[in-house]
């Protein structure tokens, strides 16, 4: 009887085993959404929280009426997160990112840098060769090196920026040459690299970007203006060129550049300073908390525009403001999202380096914009626009006349080459050259640009004094001239005393025509008339050095003759202001072979 009961209990054990083998089944778990991980203190970048941010931000700045309109584009993970208008343009409507036309200015460059990465990325230019093999005829070496693509891409050819008008190709190959290659913005870059693409690819470098970026990205109804190297889009066309732009997101013949020449171009980085991240491959570096970020920044009086990638991340902003502090907004509001989304990291207080005394006074100086010229009669403007740097107590500096920061003057050492605002806004970043300054960089959207140190002769502490006085003086003896006809029986020394003080209307004239020449050359100027008008000034310069002869024969005849104290001060002030309007005349280039328009 165990034994059947046994049997049954078995049979009843493998039947049960069976049924429930039968009933386990495995189901897979679908694939989970890739992890995004957030920084330490930021926020995930939504749509939902990006447009909630953005509508804070911006409507902030629209009721203190900073800004009178703006729109934004967001584009992250390939997709755009974020396109709104906001406020009323100068038609009183509200900016529609579908339909209203932002002109991108200089920033507008990246068209043609993305045409140049497409043509190197097809083996048609190569980056480091001379640029007179692609058009056409030879470019003089500037500044002891041989211009190349990579150096136009990086604003390091040795270019100056002088105006829009003296900007084509063929006027930027007249520059004089400067002494040495600083990182420098000019849109001479932009315009010789649009005409290597043109002669390259064998169409304009409008037809070039309009059917080999434009039309593959779709960008509808974006244009590019040869004339002026201005390209006119809209907000929805910047989201998908953003998109275009960051690797992986599109399929190859709808993107901007192949992942490999997009992470060539987005990934070089060639520092400004110490702490000043400088340039990719024709795109500014805007790194900020650690993150690496490149893009382009345009502003005027009333307009700023600004887009940039944040590649690893995939992400890309589109900022177009119109309003008073529309430059400021655009920045801050650029700032403020990488903050928010990508937060900087923890970190312990700077303690201001104990060599922070001796390296404030080794920038005591003057110091003048690497984006300046350097030669031609335009160099004289840079006396104006020097910047100057004092040591103050505590081994901090104060810097006067430079502009980017906005209430700040007084900066902090916090590593050796790195200076913090005292109030902690802006960084400015020390090059050194064996010891001594090579430049000064401020960390700004700006375009590239350095602060070079200005010899003590060029330096406008004392020349600007210098100037003034001599203008004033040069009037001062012109309106004497009538007092010079008369006091004195001497006929030899009357006439030369006559002629003395009329030719003090010659120099008169030529700083009056100098002037002129430079405020029409930086606003465009440059057509046959023009430099004509700007070689009759030169003649008046050579003329002006005939009247210092005149003066000094002047002096020699008032030393020598029988008259009053008051004739030989005159004589000897005239010569002192003949002397001093050769030096600016000499010094300054106005007598240069080469105009550089």
């Amino acid at each position: 009887m165990k034994q059947w009961i046994s049997a049954v209990l078995a049979v009843g054990c493998m039947a049960a085993a069976m049924a429930a083998g039968a009933q386990i089944e495995i189901h897979p778990l679908p694939d989970a959404a890739p992890i995004k991980p957030i920084p330490l203190g930021g926020h995930a970048l939504t749509a939902a929280d990006a447009a909630v941010w953005l509508d804070a931000r911006l409507g902030t700045a629209l009721r203190a009426h900073l800004i009178d309109a703006a729109t934004v584009a967001v584009v992250a993970g390939g997709k755009v997160a974020v396109l709104k208008g906001y406020g009323r343009d100068a038609n009183g409507r509200v900016p529609d990112p579908q339909t209203t036309d932002y002109a991108l200015g200089t920033a507008s460059a990246g068209f043609v840098w993305t045409a140049v990465m497409q043509l190197a990325d097809a083996g048609k230019v190569d980056l480091d060769a001379d640029v007179g093999r692609y058009l056409g005829a030879p470019l003089p070496s500037r500044a002891g090196r041989t211009v190349t693509l990579r150096r136009l891409l990086t604003h390091t050819a040795g270019f100056a920026d002088v105006g829009p008008g003296a900007n084509s190709a063929t006027a930027c190959e007249r520059q004089p040459a400067p002494a040495t290659a600083a990182p420098s913005w000019s849109a001479c870059d932009v315009a010789l690299a649009a005409r290597i693409v043109a002669h390259v690819a064998g169409e304009s470098v409008a037809t070039y970007i309009a059917q080999h970026v434009f039309v593959p990205v779709g960008m509808h109804g974006a244009a590019f203006d040869a004339q002026t190297g201005t390209a006119t889009v809209t907000a929805q066309a910047m989201a998908d060129y953003l998109t275009a732009m960051l690797p992986g997101n599109r399929p190859l013949d709808a993107a901007a550049l192949s992942p490999a020449a997009a992470r060539h171009m987005q990934g070089v980085t060639l520092p400004l300073a110490p702490s000043v991240p400088g340039m990719a491959l024709g795109l500014r570096r805007f790194d900020r908390n650690g993150r690496p970020a490149v893009g382009l920044a345009a502003a005027t009086s009333a307009q700023s525009v600004l887009w940039a990638l944040v590649p690893d991340a995939s992400v890309g902003l589109f900022v177009a403001v119109e309003g008073r502090e529309a430059r400021s907004v655009g920045g801050t509001l650029f700032g403020g999202f990488m903050d928010r989304y990508f937060p900087p990291r923890p970190s312990v207080a700077h303690v201001q380096p104990t060599t922070a005394p001796a390296d404030a006074a080794r920038l005591i100086g003057d110091y003048r914009s690497s984006c300046a010229p350097t030669g031609g009669f335009r160099a004289i403007a840079g006396l104006f626009d020097q910047v100057r740097i004092d040591a103050t107590t505590g081994g901090e500096i104060a810097t006067h006349g430079l502009a980017g920061v906005p209430g700040v003057r007084h900066w902090r050492e916090t590593a050796a080459g790195r200076w913090q605002g005292a109030n902690g806004r802006g960084q400015l970043g020390v090059a050194l050259d064996h010891d001594r300054v090579r430049h000064v960089a401020l960390r700004s959207l700006a375009p590239p640009e350095v602060w070079l140190p200005v010899p003590r002769w060029a330096s406008a502490r004392w020349n600007l004094p210098l100037l003034w006085a001599t203008l004033v003086l040069l009037m001062l003896a012109a309106l004497a001239w009538p007092l010079a006809m008369r006091g004195t029986s001497a006929g030899t020394l009357r006439r030369w005393s006559q002629r003395a003080h009329a030719l003090a209307l010659v120099p008169l004239a030529c700083a009056a025509g100098w002037a002129w020449a430079v405020w029409w050359a930086d606003a465009g100027a440059s057509g046959t008339a023009f430099q004509l008008a700007v070689r009759g000034v030169q003649v008046l310069g050579a003329v002006s050095l005939v009247a210092m002869v005149v003066a000094v024969i002047h002096v020699w005849h008032a030393w020598r003759s029988p008259c009053s104290l008051w004739r030989r001060l005159d004589g000897v002030l005239l010569l002192a202001v003949g002397l001093a309007a050769t030096w600016f005349i000499l010094a300054f280039g106005l007598l240069v072979p080469r105009l550089g328009i």
